[in-house]
């Protein structure tokens, strides 16, 4: 394999991004034991251990047959006892009506890949290796069953074989960084080389985690500048990752710029175990893709548009999702329940604070397959202006959700919403 070293443009580099990443799935499903399926445009990366998953990469728009072949790929999931299927548009555009066509097939929307890059020529080298060396603890070791660290992929007792087989399969590709303090592992990044023979190739990085107690307030800059002396040392030019909302920072820091973007949709063994019927398929199709005339053909009852779908969502929540505003109104006007959160995502706020008005103790409710209260949920989404409209209302900013027994502020924190955490302790200080 050949590294790609000349000036590349935004599409052969972003190109080169969605590859790395199927490359990275590949590696892993291999390593387990699995397998990889490519049908024009949709890669699947099937893995047996730890759980069995499905991971399908949507890698073109697609063609007039992706909603049959999407359809055919659930229901194959549905009946071989898999625990996880996910979607993964590998950057836009892609099909708009992917999402509601998932949807109705039992996946929930998920995170959106964050593409970055990384250009090594306009990086000052860093010090030599053994400098480096001197300075951080860090290694590349052949082998990771001497510790038990759930929070480390290299160390957890199911996910460890995996890592260790893809070492060992040649030609090398991929290399896995750890990062120790007190002679203890605490960290860990995975790189994937993925290329040609024709000097295509680039670099990836996966899995970047830290153990959340041996967290620092700081970037770490020695352990930046070791990952990039590593990365220079292999021969590489260009380095890419999928950053998560909350890491994206520290990537800016190492020097990565934003590439692009995917979406990911999800669905766990219980959302695949109930087959929605051809009506709940249809209407949530119809919502999704904002079709009226097919819901004024359908007229669904009362009873369905408040009927949870296949995937959890109530249709009002899956109209808000999608934006699909015209059709919110019209499952309103014929039934469906009002829900605050979701005519505040819609935009209508007025009539969201029409609903507290009139009932109070919304503030105070729980949602229902969450535990969270709203005060949470508009800090999950970083919405201050809703935020604020809660408060006023009554609501509690020292309420606890119900899974990790965290205050709105302990998670505006955690998720770094700086204008809500400010809000907040503004709020707390009155």
């Amino acid at each position: 394999m050949r590294f790609l070293t000349r000036d590349a443009t935004q599409p052969e580099l972003l190109r080169a991004c969605v590859d790395n990443h199927v490359e990275w799935l590949r590696q892993i499903a291999v390593a387990g034991g699995g397998k990889i399926v490519a049908e024009a445009g949709l890669i699947r990366a099937v893995t047996s251990q730890p759980a069995r998953e499905v991971t399908v990469a949507v890698t073109d728009p697609g063609g007039a047959d992706l909603r049959a072949r999407v359809h055919d790929i659930v229901e194959d999931c549905r009946t071989s006892d898999v625990d996880l299927l996910s979607f993964w548009a590998m950057s836009e555009p892609y099909d708009a009506r992917l999402g509601s066509w998932l949807a109705a097939r039992g996946l929930r929307q998920g995170g959106r890949p964050r593409w970055m890059l990384l250009d090594l020529a306009g990086v000052e080298p860093p010090p030599t290796r053994a400098e480096l060396d001197a300075a951080v603890t860090m290694s590349v070791p052949d082998r990771f069953d001497d510790w038990s660290v759930p929070e480390l992929l290299c160390y957890h007792p199911d996910s460890w074989r995996i890592r260790q087989a893809m070492i060992q399969t040649q030609p090398r590709r991929v290399w896995h960084v750890v990062m120790w303090q007190e002679g203890r592992p605490i960290g860990q990044v995975s790189i994937c080389a993925s290329g040609n023979d024709e000097g295509g190739g680039v670099v990836g990085l996966h899995d970047l985690l830290i153990v959340p107690a041996s967290r620092t307030p700081g970037p770490g800059l020695d352990r930046i500048a070791w990952l990039l002396r590593f990365l220079l040392d292999l021969g590489c030019r260009y380095v890419v990752a999928n950053a998560a909302a909350e890491s994206a920072a520290l990537y800016r820091m190492f020097g990565f710029r934003p590439l692009g973007f995917g979406q990911t949709w999800w669905a766990a063994r219980h959302l695949l175990a109930s087959r929605p019927s051809a009506q709940q398929i249809a209407l949530a199709e119809a919502i999704g893709e904002g079709n009226l005339d097919d819901l004024a053909t359908m007229r669904p009852g009362t009873d369905l548009l408040n009927r949870p779908l296949a995937n959890g969502m109530t249709p009002l929540r899956l109209a808000a999702d999608a934006g699909q505003a015209g059709v919110a109104r019209w499952l309103v006007t014929h039934g469906a329940e009002p829900d605050l959160l979701w005519f505040w995502v819609l935009g209508w706020h007025d009539e969201a604070r029409q609903l507290l008005h009139r009932d109070p103790q919304l503030v105070h409710a729980r949602r229902p397959s969450s535990g969270k209260k709203l005060l949470h949920v508009a800090v999950e989404r970083d919405d201050p202006a809703l935020a604020e409209t809660l408060l006023h209302a009554g609501a509690d900013p020292a309420a606890r959700d119900d899974r990790f027994h965290a205050t709105p502020l302990d998670w505006a924190v955690e998720l770094r919403r700086p204008r809500i955490a400010a809000l907040l302790r503004r709020w707390e200080a009155r």
